[in-house]
């Protein structure tokens, strides 16, 4: 797998989703990538959030009595083997559960809807443990309702044009950067995000793609992302730039 399909496999590694050969894999490059390993670490944080969210209910007072009864009427009709005795194994919680998805389905698309979902839960995450305040932060549920999800495309009318999409709560200072069919850049020159406020633009941040062209980036804007009413991404020097000095490769309007 290249780097950005790793990057993309760390959701499902976190929610216990993928086959024993490919989290193997996983765990290889993860030995020897930090930037990976911190990637995994927010998941995780994310799948304990949320297994935390899921709430506890109350036993009805019936269901001993119920299940007693359905045991003993089948006990009577089946005879009880001798009960083998195994090593007893902490089941797993409900988030890192296995989650079965036929490879076909990541074919047709399905994995995009899982990055989102977990780019989802990974901005409310990082939303709420942010210092916003109480009412900029919400509840989950607030949060996943105001969430916004921008497709972004480049200049070229071409099939392989830049593109992708940016995920972005309005009220907040965090956002989850997705892009594709980037060009490769030498050593001395990197992409460099502009956050665009009333014709002003400011650094959002630098970033290089994988071999592949895809870029994964979290955004953390200067101000709230309500204030800006557009992004782009442009190729500068090493180090970036304090404003664009060559043309737009990728952008979108935010409002």
């Amino acid at each position: 797998m290249t780097h950005s399909q790793i990057q993309e496999s760390i959701p499902l590694l976190a929610l216990g989703g993928l086959a024993q050969a490919e989290e193997a894999e996983l765990e290889q490059h993860l030995a020897n990538c930090p930037a990976c390993r911190a990637l995994l670490s927010e998941y995780n944080l994310v799948a304990q959030e949320l297994d935390a969210q899921v709430p506890t209910l109350p036993v009805p007072a019936q269901l001993e009595t119920k299940l007693l009864q359905q045991l003993s009427a089948r006990n009577a009709r089946v005879p009880l083997k001798p009960a083998v005795v195994t090593q007893s194994r902490r089941a797993p919680s409900f988030w890192r559960q296995p989650v079965r998805v036929s490879r076909w389905a990541f074919a047709l698309g399905a994995l995009s809807l899982l990055i989102l979902l977990g780019a989802t839960a990974a901005l409310v995450f990082q939303v709420q443990r942010s210092g916003t305040s109480n009412t900029a932060a919400g509840t989950p549920s607030n949060k996943l309702a105001n969430l916004k999800v921008v497709s972004l495309t480049g200049p070229s009318s071409t099939d392989d044009k830049p593109n992708g999409f940016i995920c972005l709560e309005p009220n907040s200072q965090i956002a989850m950067l997705w892009l594709a069919n980037l060009q490769p850049l030498d050593a001395t020159h990197t992409y460099q995000l502009w956050l665009i406020q009333n014709g002003q633009r400011t650094s959002g941040g630098l970033f290089r793609p994988g071999s592949d062209g895809r870029a994964i980036f979290m955004v953390n804007a200067p101000q709230l992302w309500q204030m800006y009413q557009e992004i782009g991404v442009t190729v500068e020097p090493e180090g970036g730039s304090p404003g664009p000095t060559t043309p737009r490769v990728i952008g979108g309007k935010l409002d």
